[in-house]
């Protein structure tokens, strides 16, 4: 028999008998109940209690019917094991205390695989264990996927670019969570993929616990695989549409058994309300540890000390918040102890850079050796011309850093009112120093080779504890503190690593049949480390960070620096700093200053200090100033959690933050540039759709230029807020001011916005044989 006719065979046996107490367990709370099937382990209903509606018994056309159901994929074998089409035996299964439990054993597979399910605190969690049959199996990698049925024509959202769409039940998706390209529209920091009905107001979130060490996840809906179609041919629930949570870079190594786990959420017919259930299990994740980063936020900038040298123009431009970048000789070390002066990072940048792409490239010894085979002034004639001399430039001070000059420095950058965080990154190790201090922590591929950072001349370095580097930085860290007191924090770069390490392991990561080391994971130790060195100073300091590829890695990271400019990365870190401060740095200049300024007001955040060679520093402060009153209305803004509540004029985008005194809405268009001539054939409006309409007392708005808000008449009708929004050109900030406490619920009617069926609404996926 063919494999494809097994299959078909297989999944024809399956039947869907009404669940009833006799052959299900049941996990309820006030808003759901499921029903998990004792002979299978198969999920064969949800039912939402408000709505009264099963989604398993949503069938469209002629589908046999919908499962909740496990697979798993062992790669040593190259082989599915996978619930609908492979026998298998359940040896043990029960039920207590609102656990079920069910351990299954499939023919032929070299492990016993346990499930484990429960409903807790609005929370189902779905784990699956795996333990080698026998001490003679070898190690092998796993995948596992979590399949749960999705509906043609309710919505998909994810926390991307993306991310949101009606799906059609046809069409492949696929979210990928910490392996990724920094390029991808559907990459996921936040491991979340929400499935909805705003038609029904009902839907599910899947997602990986927050907390959880998952060394790569992707969610799916593999239709090349499944190869479903709509028509009358027959419909096996194996065809049938699923969400996949697909854990891998997992496996069995030696005697420990595997586990891994999704868990799924139940809410309201937009993802909104389920993000905010999400937020509400793993504030710590979301919010800052630190409370003294609300007081060091606004204007960001990296820069050197240099800038305490004159501050003023830094200062009339609003900078507040600066990272301390260019501190040190070589990238892994930034305290230098035992020196009071040391080469600066950019001599052997500028002398790599020059050579890069020609016959006289080197790689970081030689640079190294160059630097040292050579005086100041051959060094200065080779990378500023031999004309330095005329140009009366300072060899001590543009080669050298002094600690000296760094103290005072920073003694006056924190007079300035401007608050600095030191720059300190756990991966990049300048190979040079790597190899000779820390061997033992270098990142290796599966053929020993060294693992490039993906900076310049750089090894990529483990900062786990029980790595050479991972003590040192812990050791470094109470030095800076101790030598710099004006320091309030720092700032860590380089959170972007996603590489698998072989030279290490972490316990948890198996990667082509053998165990390896998740360099992601190596963030969480040596920033609780750093925190507790920050603690002992007793004085209020804070971290932020950049391009985090998981949110699990930020839980003691303070704000984030959204670093990406344009929607896709935009879009990706910005999840991270749903509740963080957030300071937004683009990296280009492909929009124009006025526009990123703008983008910053749709983030709810403060900007970078950027630079505009066709304007002068006069006219950058007044365009700075335009913006700065905008910022501040989203001090402490927490994304808002209520199901679609916003509508904005045509061709703008929007967000919509909770804050202290009500709800503040960053509304901006990016293809209207500033000095364009605006006039509306009508007055364009922005509605709002929140809880507590009938508490909001105020509206006010805010344009580009203004210094405080503008007292605009709004109407509400007992749902919906209408906001006029009369001298809107590309940018506002609208304000709904909470002055009331009615306790009055808002009406029933919502904004509209059916999918489109090009007016045949009902032959693409129901079932009208009976018409």
């Amino acid at each position: 028999m063919s494999c494809r006719a097994r299959e078909n065979q297989e999944m024809t046996r399956i039947e869907f008998p009404e669940p009833t107490k006799a052959n299900c367990w049941f996990l309820e709370d006030r808003d759901v109940r499921m029903a998990v099937e004792k002979a299978s382990g198969f999920i064969r209903s949800l039912y939402f209690k408000k709505a009264k509606l099963d989604l398993f018994q949503l069938r469209r056309q002629n589908m046999a019917g919908h499962l909740g159901y496990v697979r798993v994929y062992d790669e040593r074998e190259g082989k599915w094991y996978d619930d609908l089409t492979d026998r298998f035996a359940v040896v043990k299964a029960g039920c207590r205390g609102g656990r079920i439990t069910l351990t299954k054993r499939f023919a032929g597979a070299p492990f016993v695989l346990t499930q484990t399910m429960s409903l807790e605190g609005g929370f189902f969690t779905w784990q699956v264990q795996a333990a080698k049959a026998n001490r003679k199996v070898a190690d092998r990698s796993l995948r596992v996927g979590f399949n749960f049925p999705l509906q043609a024509g309710w919505n998909v959202w994810a926390p991307c670019q993306t991310g949101e769409f009606a799906f059609d039940g046809l069409d492949d998706f696929n979210f990928n969570h910490l392996q990724i390209t920094f390029v991808s529209p559907r990459e996921i920091i936040l491991p979340m993929v929400s499935h909805y009905s705003k038609e029904l107001d009902v839907g599910y979130s899947m997602l990986e616990p927050i907390g959880d060490k998952v060394p790569a996840a992707r969610f799916q809906f593999e239709n090349g695989q499944k190869l479903f179609n709509w028509g009358y041919n027959r419909k096996p629930v194996g065809k049938c549409q699923t969400l996949e949570a697909l854990n891998y870079y997992i496996g069995l190594a030696g005697d420990k058994p595997m586990t891994t786990r999704v868990q799924m959420v139940f809410h309201e017919g937009d993802w909104r309300p389920g993000l905010g259930k999400v937020y509400g299990k793993y504030r710590e994740y979301f919010d800052p540890e630190s409370q003294a980063i609300y007081d060091y936020e606004g204007v960001f900038q990296c820069g050197g000390t240099y800038i305490g040298q004159h501050p003023k123009p830094w200062v009339e431009l609003g900078l507040k918040t600066l990272e301390v970048h260019g501190h040190f000789s070589y990238y892994s070390d930034y305290f230098q102890e035992g020196m009071d002066r040391w080469r600066r990072i950019g001599v052997a940048e500028q002398l790599y850079r020059k050579y890069k792409g020609t016959k006289k490239e080197m790689d970081a010894w030689q640079v190294l050796d160059w630097i040292e085979s050579h005086t100041d002034e051959e060094l200065a004639d080779e990378l500023y011309g031999p004309d330095w001399r005329k140009r009366g430039l300072d060899l001590e001070k543009i080669l050298y850093h002094r600690r000296k000059d760094i103290k005072r420095d920073l003694r006056a950058i924190r007079k300035a009112g401007i608050f600095p965080f030191w720059y300190f990154n756990y991966n990049d190790g300048f190979r040079p120093p790597a190899e000779k201090r820390w061997p033992d922590a270098i990142c290796r591929d599966q053929d020993g080779q060294p693992i490039p950072s993906g900076w310049h001349m750089s090894h990529n370095l483990n900062a786990d504890p029980a790595t050479s580097f991972g003590r040192f930085c812990d050791e470094s860290i109470p030095k800076i503190l101790k030598e710099y007191p004006p320091l309030v924090g720092f700032f860590l770069d380089c959170f972007r690593h996603y590489e698998i390490d072989y030279a290490h392991r972490d316990g948890i990561t198996v990667v082509d049949n053998r165990p390896a080391y998740s360099v992601n994971f190596s963030y969480d130790w040596i920033t609780e480390r750093m925190k507790r060195h920050m603690a002992a100073t007793g004085k209020p300091m804070a971290i932020f960070a950049n391009k985090p590829q998981t949110l699990r890695c930020m839980r003691r990271v303070d704000g984030v620096l959204l670093e990406g400019d344009g929607d896709q990365p935009e879009e990706k870190y910005f999840w991270a700093c749903i509740a963080k401060p957030n300071f937004f740095m683009w990296t280009s200049n492909r929009h124009s200053v006025d526009e990123n300024l703008r983008r910053a007001v749709l983030h709810g955040c403060f900007p970078t200090i950027a630079r505009d060679p066709g304007k002068t520093h006069p006219q950058m402060v007044a365009l700075y100033r335009r913006y700065l009153p905008l910022y501040e209305q989203f001090r402490r803004r927490v994304l808002c959690f209520e199901p679609d509540p916003m509508r904005i004029p045509r061709g703008a985008r929007g967000k919509l933050y909770t804050v202290k005194d009500g709800y503040a809405a960053g509304i901006v268009t990016t293809t209207v540039d500033s000095d364009a001539r605006i006039r509306h054939a009508r007055t364009p409006y922005a509605l709002f759709r929140v809880k507590r309409g009938w508490d909001v007392g105020k509206v006010g708005v805010m344009y580009p230029g203004d210094r405080r808000m503008r007292n605009v008449q709004f109407r509400f009708n007992g749902s919906i807020i209408a906001v006029p929004l009369r001298q809107y050109k590309n940018c506002a900030v609208v304000k709904l001011f909470v002055t009331k406490k009615t306790g009055k619920r808002i009406g029933p009617e919502k904004f509209t916005g059916p999918i489109d069926f090009c007016g045949d609404p009902e032959s693409s996926f129901q079932d009208i044989s009976k018409r």
